[in-house]
């Protein structure tokens, strides 16, 4: 297989050596206090650094701080009720007692790559999308979507400026997030990254290859994994592509089939 048919093969690269290593420290990014946590409390040191894994309870969203906050395995768990949707957890905050018990007979390892974007000269990493939109302005966001060709200079991929409501690049994680909702595809396994224009007139890319975004028009803000927000203004650029930074997903025993995770979220979005 060559270097590149590698690249594509997949961005969840599980680690199949299941991991029966002794679990002393564990960091945890929670959403609320849930009386469960006691359990983790009675099992484990409870640490704010150099933990052996982190347990993020909650929605994606606390997962997304989790990973971001912590280098190693993260191990997600739903919150207590499905509004709270947790698409990547396969346990709620209620199966603690299950949770523990599967956690402690070991745990595989789901790697799932990152984006990275530059913006200003600084580095930023997503898992699950980079997203620019336009926020209270009242106008659309005009930008010229570039790739760089064989002799390394950037030319245009749309073949004119894109004037839209906003763009967002995804992984296959943050496929089914915000790009689901503008009608992007759902990426179920594989080492790219989806381009989706908040626009109905112009089409998707999926892609390895690094883009550049030049802001032409009017301004709006980058928002990435919900977490932090940037002001972006006619005459700013930024580049997306494929890092090489993973998260660590910690997947147990038992499992929750994608397609029901695809039906949690048809209550949330319909199809």
């Amino acid at each position: 297989m060559d270097s590149n048919s590698t690249r594509r093969v997949t961005s969840r690269l599980i680690d199949e050596q299941r991991r029966f290593q002794q679990i002393k420290k564990v960091q945890l990014v929670v959403k609320k206090k849930y009386p469960e946590l006691e359990k983790i409390h009675k099992l484990f040191d409870v640490v704010d650094e150099n933990a052996d894994i982190c347990i993020a309870v909650g929605g994606d969203g606390t997962l997304l701080k989790a990973v971001s906050e912590f280098d190693g395995p993260v191990l997600p768990i739903g919150g207590r009720t499905e509004r709270s949707l947790g698409f990547y957890s396969d346990f709620r905050v209620q199966d603690m007692d299950l949770v523990l018990e599967q956690l402690l007979q070991g745990y595989t390892i789901e790697k799932h790559r990152k984006i990275g974007f530059e913006f200003k000269g600084k580095k930023h990493y997503a898992l699950n999308e980079v997203r620019l939109f336009r926020g209270d302005c009242p106008s659309s966001i005009h930008f010229g979507l570039y790739i760089k060709n064989e002799d390394d200079n950037l030319e245009r991929f749309y073949p004119k400026d894109v004037k839209a409501d906003g763009l967002i690049f995804a992984t296959p994680v943050g496929s089914t997030a915000y790009n689901f909702n503008v009608y992007g595809p759902i990426i179920h396994k594989g080492d790219i990254m989806v381009i989706s224009p908040i626009s109905a007139r112009v089409p998707p890319i999926v892609t390895i290859d690094r883009f550049y975004v030049k802001i032409t028009k009017n301004r709006g803000f980058l928002e990435y994994d919900h977490l932090i927000h940037l002001e972006i203004k006619a005459g700013d650029s930024l580049s997306v592509a494929l890092s090489d930074k993973f998260a660590q997903i910690i997947r147990l025993k038992e499992r929750e089939p994608f397609h029901q995770k695809l039906e949690r979220l048809s209550r949330f979005v319909m199809f």
